[in-house]
């Protein structure tokens, strides 16, 4: 079971993610929610429609923090096809839910998925895509190794250890 959530938006690319996920040889029982709102809406429904995928691809809507965090637990992998990301912030909320995830390597990704036990990154194109959703479902994770990387590298902690030793060199 695979989750995105985002705004729908042509920039976090959900109609290539659509395409993809429809495209890939995955197991019969294999689904992806897309959670959030936005101006893609209509179009996405009509992709969905277009290719025959309303039962395996689900258009949640959009949703508050408690939500998410329900539905994440419900999944087993996160994807990210976005085309660019300022941050990556719902990659590592997903993480730290013990979800894989699979992202497109656009800036902000590269940065935070950046060990094969946390998930893959692939080219930002629908072939690689589909190509990464049929690896992750061959692939082992493990949850707590995943929790415990984003916890070490983006807990307020680390964070504020990270910018104490910048401080300190430019001092």
């Amino acid at each position: 079971k695979f989750i995105h959530v985002g705004r729908l938006d042509p920039i976090k690319n959900q109609v290539m993610l659509v395409r993809a996920f429809v495209a890939a040889k995955l197991p019969e029982d294999a689904c992806l929610t897309i959670v959030g709102a936005g101006e893609e809406e209509q179009n996405l429904r009509n992709v969905i429609a277009e290719l025959n995928a309303a039962k395996r691809v689900t258009l949640y809507g959009a949703a508050d923090k408690a939500t998410v965090v329900k539905l994440l637990e419900e999944h087993d992998a996160f994807v990210l096809a976005s085309r660019y990301e300022t941050f990556g912030v719902v990659l590592i909320e997903a993480m730290s839910m013990g979800l894989p995830v699979l992202s497109t390597d656009c800036l902000g990704a590269k940065e935070i998925v950046t060990d094969l036990g946390v998930g893959m990154l692939v080219p930002c194109n629908q072939n690689a895509l589909t190509a990464g959703l049929e690896a992750i479902v061959k692939q082992s994770f493990d949850p707590a190794f995943i929790r415990q990387f984003v916890q070490q590298r983006f807990s307020n902690q680390a964070l504020a250890e990270r910018l104490v030793r910048v401080y300190k060199t430019v001092l």
